[in-house]
Order: C-alpha cells, then structure tokens, then sequence
C-alpha cells in the first residue's frame, strides 16, 4: 500500500477542486427509505456511490484512464469505495453500477464492503474503474484531500456533514447541513473545466436526490 500511494503521488499530476453540498433533502429522503419495511438500511455512502454513477453517466468524459501512448474511455461505469478494515485501508472496485437500480447499487456497495471486511478481496476486484469514493464523514473532518488510486485518473474525498448558516433568496440565514467534497484529478486527463463540470453535476445530483430512485 505504501509503495502504490508513493508512486500514485509521484507519478500522477494531482489537481483539487472542493465544494459545499446540501445535504438537507438527501437526509429527508434516506429517513424516509430506512422506515420502508423489507428494504436494506441506506446511508450517505450508497448515495453518494449512486450519485457519483448518475454524474459519470452524463460526463463520460471523467469515466477515462490514462495509458501510456493515450487515453482509455472505461466501457462501464465501475466505482471504487475504500474500506477501512482492520487489515488496512481495501478499495474494491464495484462493476457496472450504471446498470443498477438504487437499491441494485446498496447490495452492491454491502457485498463489496463485506468482502473487504473480511479479507475476502481477490486481485481484481481491486483494479479498473475511473473513481474511487472515501469517505471520513464518520469523523470530525470538513473536507479531505485524497491521493488517486492507481490505474484510476480521480477520487473524491468526502467530510463530515457540518451545519452552518447561509443566506435564503431575501438574504435572510438559514440553517443547512453541508458535506464538503474534494475532488482529485489527474491533470493528464481532466483541465479544471471539464473536472468541475462533474463535480457540479454531481452536487446537483447530491442536493435532488431523489432521481436516483427512479426504477426502483
């Protein structure tokens, strides 16, 4: 592990992009699904894994790698969750999630999480895909800046949820949950344009969650 994110460090021309995301509807709405009975529990992280698919799908520009002699545009959507474990920090590559439905994409995430948990991890379920998520929000963090995993071209390191004020359309305060999100790209690929052009879809997507429902 240490020689990877050594060489990731190295060899990778690392660029940051952050923003603040509303969170408020997302945690209406997954109260709302963990009271439906015979569904899996949902948590920020299966959202943020459907959301960042829905944003790869309509910005297949970010679902590439980069190959020595070009680029590689990724036939499927495959996103990467690291795990921390009690053997080390795993991230195994879930497979065509764009595919899925919303809940598809929750047993996908829960299966995946459990074989990482139990050292049940073969090699390839650790390679391909463009993006890996990790998420700290179970700790007191504002925003983390992540090192790409390697063969990937970004990764997008999540927060803890914050409240703070901000202004309403009169000017008045009012009172919001925030995740902070940090995207790291790889400048061989990606110019802060186009990696901010999926980082605000993916908010878009993040603050009005509930399209990603649709199917289910």
């Amino acid at each position: 592990m240490a020689a990877r994110v050594t060489a990731s460090k190295r060899e990778i021309p690392h660029f940051y992009l952050s923003i603040d995301v509303d969170v408020g509807e997302l945690f209406v709405l997954r109260r709302s699904i963990n009271e439906l009975p015979g569904r899996p529990r949902v948590s920020v992280t299966h959202f943020l894994v459907a959301a960042v698919v829905e944003a790869l799908r309509q910005t297949p520009a970010m679902n590439r790698v980069w190959l020595e002699g070009g680029l590689l545009d990724l036939p499927t959507v495959d996103v990467g969750l690291a795990v921390d474990t009690s053997h080390g920090l795993m991230s195994p590559v879930i497979r065509d999630l764009a595919s899925q439905s919303f809940f598809g994409i929750v047993r996908s995430v829960d299966a995946a999480i459990g074989r990482a948990r139990t050292a049940s991890l073969r090699a390839a379920d650790v390679q391909g895909g463009a993006i890996t998520i990790s998420n700290a929000g179970m700790h007191d963090v504002r925003y983390m800046s992540s090192i790409i995993v390697p063969g990937q071209s970004a990764i997008l390191g999540v927060g803890s949820v914050q409240s703070c004020f901000r202004p309403d359309a009169d000017g008045r305060p009012v009172l919001r949950r925030e995740l902070g999100l940090v995207l790291s790209a790889d400048h061989r690929i990606h110019t802060g344009v186009s990696a901010l052009g999926f980082l605000n879809r993916l908010k878009s997507i993040v603050q009005r969650p509930v399209a990603l429902l649709a199917g289910i």
